[in-house]
């Protein structure tokens, strides 16, 4: 089945983030002969589901099976996830599998462009979109938590999960059966239900990992998307969000599982300019340490405080009462006396060559750096005439 949507996706065709290479000095967590009780458990679950699915799989020989190791990335701690994966080998066909010996559950390769397809509807509900208008980014993964109880145990991988291209083995033999029927029928649709029942399931502990981003209807109010909103997302409806993207005219929202941001920005008049700025901030992080888990920071500026003066040399940019905003980019028309000059800027931070470049947009010149991106005002500046 061919995608029927213009989008950016991301392949994942073995565990991602997980099967890392102890390079030599590497510390493990866990002890060897937890590593080979942990993998022949799993062995054996998969043995035991070969023997009963002789009819998909006849005369299955398991090619290989390893326990999936996890290390952040320049960290030579490496842990048990309490998974073990490897390939299996059926006829002609070899197909990629993840084995849970905590609950048994065996997971098998899935055509995650399918997948996609088939979930992007029931994401979009959960989310109450209507729509995307214009889809710049979406990928979806199965996304399972760590499980192991052993001396790899730890308290930083407690929440933690893990990157598949997989999905349990009823589904992903469905989704393969729907992928090869050539006609539209009930199978996709059947499914979809069965998918839907997998994710809302309160008590499954598998969510489906979402990458989604793009530009929505202008009545979006983006509001709702706090974190406790995204948080239950996850609880409530199985979705992981690994990245998640949405603006429309004047908003914007973007984050994860585990942090959300907010920007609204507003068109001001000034001193005969034109400035896009940003006029409010809000922030959800994560955080054991606050009464509700969540640090909160909100943040709201004034027009008021910025400061455009002519100056001997040029212009000054300033931020007034001690203000760090509203930050702007600037804009100018042809008539403006600002506009007569190209301009060294320089601020506490930075020192490079500015010039004006007309936006068909905006319908007026923006003021933009050597690569011709839109200098954008976070700080006071001076403006020096070139």
């Amino acid at each position: 089945m061919k995608t029927k949507m213009n989008i950016k996706k991301t392949y994942f065709l073995i565990p991602v983030l997980l099967t890392v290479l102890c390079l030599a000095g590497c510390e493990s967590t866990y002890e060897e002969s937890e590593d080979q009780e942990l993998t022949a458990a799993g062995r054996a679950v998969l043995e035991s589901w070969l023997q009963e699915e002789t009819d998909v799989f006849p005369e299955a020989e398991i090619l290989s099976c390893t326990s999936d190791i996890f290390q952040y990335p320049g960290n030579v701690r490496a842990h048990l996830t309490g998974y073990v994966s490897g390939e299996i080998q059926s006829g002609d066909t070899t197909t990629g599998y993840t084995v849970c010996p905590a609950t048994g559950q065996v997971y098998l390769d899935a055509d995650m462009d399918f997948l996609a397809d088939t979930a992007y509807d029931y994401i979009l509900s959960c989310l109450e979109l209507e729509e995307i208008e214009e889809l710049d980014q979406y990928s979806v993964t199965l996304e399972l938590p760590y499980t192991y109880e052993g001396s790899s145990r730890s308290v930083s991988l407690m929440n933690k999960r893990f990157t598949y291209g997989r999905l349990p083995a009823d589904l992903a033999l469905q989704a393969q059966e729907s992928v090869e029927i050539e006609t539209e029928d009930a199978a996709p649709e059947d499914f979809r239900e069965a998918l839907i029942a997998y994710l809302s399931d309160p008590d499954n502990m598998d969510c489906l990992g979402v990458n989604l981003q793009g530009k929505v209807s202008d009545e979006v109010d983006f509001d709702r998307y706090d974190l406790p909103y995204i948080q239950e997302r996850e609880r409530q409806d199985g979705l992981y969000f690994s990245n998640f993207y949405f603006w429309h005219k004047d908003e914007s929202v973007n984050g994860a599982a585990w942090l959300v941001e907010s920007e609204r920005r507003d068109w001001i008049e000034k001193d005969g300019l034109k400035l896009r700025a940003l006029m409010s901030m809000r922030s959800d992080l994560a955080d054991s340490r606050e009464p509700d888990g969540i640090l909160h920071e909100r943040y709201t500026y004034d027009e008021e405080n910025i400061g455009i003066q002519e100056t001997e040399e040029g212009w000054q940019i300033t931020f007034l009462n001690d203000a760090k905003g509203p930050c702007f980019y600037l804009y100018a028309p042809e008539d403006h006396p600002m506009r007569a000059h190209d301009y060294t800027l320089k601020t506490e931070d930075d020192e490079q060559e500015v010039h004006w470049e007309y936006d068909e947009d905006v319908q007026a010149y923006a003021l933009v750096n050597a690569q011709g991106s839109a200098w954008y005002f976070s700080q006071p500046a001076d403006l020096t005439i070139r």
